[in-house]
């Protein structure tokens, strides 16, 4: 995803973290921006073959407070998707991935997942 970005003219700067957040902890990130940029978020749902968490609309960077409810569960269509923290190709449990080509789309509801903020809370300061 990285990569991607760093080809896109518009997009100034790139943070990335590489720390697993397990249940009950937290972890931050502190970047710049000005009044006329946007801010975008993506971190991974990890008990899934490629499904990540972003922020749905746009979000002003200067945005301030919790934005829980403008982050939506999207799936990447790179692995075929199943259930969450079970299927037997997913890498967390030494799964080998089965690939797909697949355009990024919302999860739906094929399998019980809770809400979003149900699993993450997403706040900027």
């Amino acid at each position: 995803m990285k990569a991607s970005l760093e080809k896109v003219p518009q997009v100034r700067k790139i943070y990335t973290l590489t720390d697993t957040v397990l249940p009950g902890k937290s972890m931050e990130c502190t970047y710049e921006a000005a009044a006329n940029e946007k801010v975008a978020f993506a971190t991974m749902f990890g008990y899934s073959n490629d499904w990540f968490f972003a922020n749905g609309p746009e979000l002003n960077a200067l945005t301030k407070g919790e934005v829980t409810s403008k982050t939506v569960l999207l799936d990447d269509g790179t692995a075929v998707s199943q259930y969450p923290g079970a299927g037997n190709a997913q890498f967390v449990f030494g799964g080998t991935r089965m690939p797909e080509d697949k355009a990024i789309s919302a999860v739906g509801d094929t399998f019980p997942v809770p809400a979003v903020e149900g699993i993450v809370k997403i706040t900027i300061y």
